[in-house]
C-alpha cells in the first residue's frame, strides 16, 4: 500500500510538471497515443508481414505513453536489477546452495541407469528437516527430477512445432533466450514469491531484450514474451501448490498427476471461453462494452508489443523516453544500497521491510488500475492480518483462509449468475 500511495503521488507529479507533454494525455490510462493526442493504431505503421515501415512511421507518429504508464513502466524497468542486486547480496547463500543442488540432481541423471531407476528410490529430499509434516511426508516418494525435464523438453518441442507449423515469423533462438532468461531468475524469483507472496513477472525484461534482438517484429515479441512470462509463473504456481501439498500430506507424485491433468484441461477450456466469449460477446474488448469486458490486461499487452516490438527500445530510449535507459541504474544502485545495509549494519535494517513489495506496490498501480483497487483490499488485510491475527487468534486460524475461499468461489458463482442471467442476455432491469 505505501508502494501504491508513493506510485499516486509520483503520476500526479509527472503530469502536473507536464513531463515529455504528458498533460496533452490522460493522466491514467494504458492506451498509446500519437503526438496529436489520439489513439495509437499501429496497422498505419506496418506492412503486409506484420513489421514496420520506417517510412510511415515517420510519416504518423512515434507511440505516447499517459504519465501513469510512464512512470510504473520505469518503476518496471528498475524493479529487476533492483530484484537481481538485493537477492544475490542479501540470499546468496541459499541461491548458492540451490545451484550447487540443482548441478547435483544434473550430475546424478548423467550417471548409468539412473533415471531408469529413480522412481524406485525413496525420497532423500526432506532428510534434513525434522519436523512433523516432513517426518509424515518422508512415507511418500517424491517424484524423479527427469520426470520434470522430460515436461520441459516436451513444452519445448511444443512451442517449436508451434511457431514454425503457424508461421509466425518468430527464429527458435528467441524461445531458447526466453526460457534461458527465466532459468536465470526463477530461484529470486521464487524466494521472493516464498517470503513476500509478491509475485514478480519478467514480461516487461523479456520485451525489452526481444525488442533489441528482434526489431520491427512486434508479432515476434508478443509470442515470446507469452512463454518468457509464464514459464516463471507456472514454475511458482507449482511449487507453491507443493508447498500446500506438504501441508496437507498429498503425496507429490499424486500432485504431479493431477497438476499435469489440471493443465491441459485448463487449456482447453480457456481456450474454448476465450473463443466463444470473441464470437458471441457484442464488442468484445472495445472500451465502451457494455458489460465492462474491455480486457485491459490484453490491452496493455498488446500496446507493449506497438512500443517495444514494432517501435523497439533503441528509439524509444533514445529519442521518445530517454528518462527510461537511466531506471536500470536506479534499481541496481537502490538495491545494492540496501542490500549492503543489510548485510553490514542488520541491527539497523527492519527485519520486516523488502524493497520489492514497495515497487510491487507500485507496479499494482499500473493503469488502468489505481489505488480504487487496492484500498478495499488493504482495509481487509489489516482487518485480518493485524487485528483478528493479533487478538482473536484462534477465531483467525479456525477461519481465516476458509473465509478467503468462500469470498473467491462467490465471486465466481455469482459472476456466471449475474453474467447469464442479466447480461447476456441484454434484459434490461429496473432495480
Amino acid at each position: 500500500m505505501a508502494g501504491g500511495l508513493i506510485a499516486a503521488i509520483c503520476v500526479l507529479a509527472v503530469y502536473y510538471s507536464n513531463q515529455y507533454d504528458c498533460q496533452y494525455l490522460p493522466m491514467f490510462s494504458n492506451s498509446l497515443f500519437t503526438n496529436k493526442g489520439s489513439e495509437y493504431e499501429v496497422t498505419n505503421i506496418i506492412n503486409n508481414n506484420a513489421q514496420v515501415d520506417i517510412d510511415k512511421y515517420q510519416n504518423y507518429s512515434p507511440p505516447y505513453y499517459s504519465a501513469g504508464n510512464l512512470f510504473c513502466y520505469g518503476a518496471f524497468i528498475a524493479s529487476y536489477p533492483l530484484l537481481f542486486t538485493y537477492s544475490f547480496l542479501t540470499q546468496w547463500k541459499i541461491l548458492l546452495r540451490a545451484f550447487k543442488d540443482w548441478t547435483g540432481a544434473v550430475w546424478a541423471l548423467t550417471k548409468k541407469h539412473t533415471w531408469m531407476y529413480s522412481w524406485r528410490e525413496p525420497s532423500y529430499a526432506l532428510n534434513e528437516f525434522h519436523d512433523p509434516h516432513s517426518r509424515m511426508m518422508r512415507r511418500y516418494k517424491e517424484v524423479p527430477d527427469w520426470w520434470y525435464y522430460l515436461v520441459l523438453i516436451l513444452s519445448i518441442v511444443v512451442a517449436i512445432a508451434a511457431l514454425e507449423g503457424y508461421h509466425t515469423k518468430t527464429p527458435i533462438w528467441s524461445l531458447f533466450m526466453a526460457v534461458g532468461l527465466n532459468a536465470i531468475f526463477l530461484i529470486p524469483i521464487t524466494i521472493l514469491e516464498a517470503t513476500t507472496a509478491l509475485q514478480l513477472g519478467l514480461n516487461v525484461l523479456i520485451e525489452i531484450i526481444m525488442g533489441y534482438a528482434l526489431p520491427g517484429n512486434p508479432h515476434a515479441l508478443m509470442l515470446i514474451k507469452a512463454f518468457g512470462y509464464n514459464i516463471d509463473t507456472q514454475a511458482d504456481s507449482y511449487v507453491g501448490n507443493l508447498k500446500l501439498g506438504h501441508y496437507s500430506k498429498i503425496p507429490p507424485i499424486a500432485l504431479f498427476r493431477g497438476q499435469m491433468l489440471m493443465v491441459l484441461v485448463q487449456t482447453l477450456v480457456s481456450l474454448g471461453v476465450l473463443n466463444w466469449s470473441i464470437s458471441n460477446i457484442k464488442d468484445y474488448c472495445q472500451p465502451h462494452q457494455e458489460s465492462k469486458f474491455t480486457c485491459p490486461d490484453a490491452v496493455t499487452y498488446y500496446n507493449s508489443s506497438v512500443l517495444w516490438g514494432a517501435i523497439g527500445p533503441k528509439r524509444i530510449f533514445q529519442g521518445v523516453y530517454p528518462v527510461m535507459k537511466w531506471c536500470w541504474l536506479s534499481g541496481a544502485a537502490i538495491g545494492i544500497a540496501l542490500g549492503l545495509c543489510k548485510l553490514l549494519v542488520p541491527r539497523f535494517y527492519p527485519t520486516w521491510f523488502n524493497p520489492l513489495l514497495v515497487v510491487g506496490g507500485m507496479l499494482n498501480m499500473a493503469p488502468p488500475y489505481n489505488l480504487t483497487y487496492m484500498t478495499p483490499g488493504a482495509i481487509a488485510n489489516f482487518f485480518s492480518q493485524f487485528y483478528m491475527r493479533k487478538y482473536h487468534l484462534r477465531i483467525w486460524q479456525k477461519y481465516n483462509y476458509v473465509l478467503v475461499a468462500g469470498f473467491q468461489t462467490g465471486l465466481v458463482i455469482s459472476s456466471i449468475v449475474i453474467f447469464f442471467s442479466v447480461q447476456y442476455t441484454e434484459k434490461p432491469i429496473m432495480w
